[in-house]
Order: C-alpha cells, then structure tokens, then sequence
C-alpha cells in the first residue's frame, strides 16, 4: 500500500471514528507533528516518540506490551488490558506515532497490532518482548 493509499484508509478509519469536525483537529495536530518531528523511514527515533505521547499514552501502551505474550503478539482490546472509552484516545494517539495498528474481527473484537517501531521501541524503552514478555 503506498503513502496516498495509507492516507485515504487512515482518513476514513479517523472520520469513522471521530466525525468530520475531530478529524479536521487530529489533521492538524498530525501536520504540527509532522512539522516538528519529519518522519524518518525505517528508524524509530525514541526522543521523539516520548515527545509526542502523552504519559498515559505511554502507560497505555506499556500496558498492551506486556499484555501482548497472553494472546500470541496480538492483544484484545478490553481483554486483559483497558477497553475504556477514555482509552480511545490514547490508542488513536499510539497509531498517529506509528507504533501500533488496530483491528477488528467479524466476532466484534478489536485487537492491537503493533508495528516494527512498536516492537522496537517496546524492546529498547521498556524490556519488553512482544512475543515473551517481560524481559
């Protein structure tokens, strides 16, 4: 899937979400970040990471890291770990830095998939391996 393909399935997955009128406001936070952190291909620049999530966000994904060797690398959402509607926010925030992925499943469960920079920044910030847990 290329950048424009991403974007347009991001756009729909946030306005489905959110609503036109959130959008707009995660649009623009997502420009501002862009502006002071420039993605960069293929690394994960931890300062960044910590400049741009919240520590509940970083909670939250702590949370889901270690949680995550329970259901094989991919944990439910509101299985063992959060599910809150506050939580919301804070996932949508994980995925806007690249560190996970959201899915559903015909069963109406939502799991968490995290990505490479998400497996690697678990790894290298926190100790803990997706797959074996804690360190």
């Amino acid at each position: 899937m290329g950048n424009k393909e991403y974007r347009e399935v991001l756009r729909a997955g946030l306005i489905e979400t959110f609503g036109p009128k959130e959008y707009r406001e995660v649009l623009r936070m997502v420009r501002k970040m862009d502006k002071m952190y420039p993605p960069q291909s293929g690394t994960v620049n931890i300062p960044d990471i910590h400049a741009v999530l919240t520590e509940r966000s970083r909670e939250v994904f702590k949370e889901y890291a270690k949680d995550a060797c329970n259901w094989s690398g991919t944990p439910l959402i509101g299985g063992n770990v959060g599910g809150s509607k506050e939580e919301r926010g804070n996932l949508t925030q994980l995925k806007i830095a690249g560190l996970i992925e959201t899915f559903g499943t015909d069963d109406g469960c939502d799991w968490v998939r995290f990505t490479e920079e998400g497996e690697a920044y678990a790894l290298k910030e926190l100790g803990i391996d997706i797959l074996l847990g804690t360190i």
